[in-house]
């Protein structure tokens, strides 16, 4: 990635995320309660499932998945500074693969390390947690190419990263055997970062 600046926050990845013009989930980022703009999101987006995410601090506690839009009213006037993110529940069944990646650049040789889940779940987080995929290894080792093979949709993944230029960033991602988010792509990136 060219060195925008450090993206350790919500505001800063999903900035860069939107200047990237990469494929993405509808969001509202909110500081605190607004019953109208809430209200207006939920009846805007093209989505009938939503998440709650805390926008300033990364692994907050703050993770509430798979929410109606009524639950969603409800469940945001408990917290300050948050962002909802829209989907479709149907989704969850076309994904292929979720987790976080990161291609760093090192002179000539570019360093893959993945950590990702075939099993269809609701979060990143949680893809990480019950991961069924890590890889650590150098993209021109061969060793490295055959455990990408065999990883059903890492290659469009690293492919998508490529090409946009997603080096030394760590990347969320969810790869889908059918279009979603706002460009109708088959992968959708959720958040971007340099650190934790």
């Amino acid at each position: 990635m060219k060195p925008y600046y450090e993206i350790k926050d919500k505001y800063k990845s999903w900035d860069s995320i939107q200047r990237l013009g990469l494929n993405h989930f509808p969001h509202l980022f909110l500081e605190e309660y607004d019953e109208a703009s809430i209200s207006n999101f939920i009846e805007n987006s093209d989505v009938n499932t939503f998440a709650i995410r805390d926008n300033a601090k990364v692994a907050s506690p703050i993770n509430a998945v798979n929410l109606s839009a009524d639950e969603v009213m409800v469940k945001c006037k408990e917290h300050r500074d948050f962002a909802i993110a829209g989907y479709k529940k149907e989704w969850q069944g076309e994904m292929v693969l979720c987790g976080e990646a990161q291609i760093k650049t090192d002179g000539d040789d570019f360093y893959l390390n993945l950590t990702a889940s075939r099993k269809p779940v609701a979060s990143v987080r949680r893809a990480v947690a019950n991961a069924t995929d890590v890889i650590n290894g150098s993209l021109m080792d061969r060793r490295t190419k055959c455990m990408i093979r065999r990883v059903p949709g890492l290659g469009k993944t690293i492919d998508y990263m490529c090409k946009n230029d997603l080096f030394n960033v760590i990347t969320e991602f969810t790869t889908f055997k059918a279009p979603v988010g706002i460009k109708k792509e088959d992968i959708s990136i959720s958040e971007l970062r340099t650190g934790y």
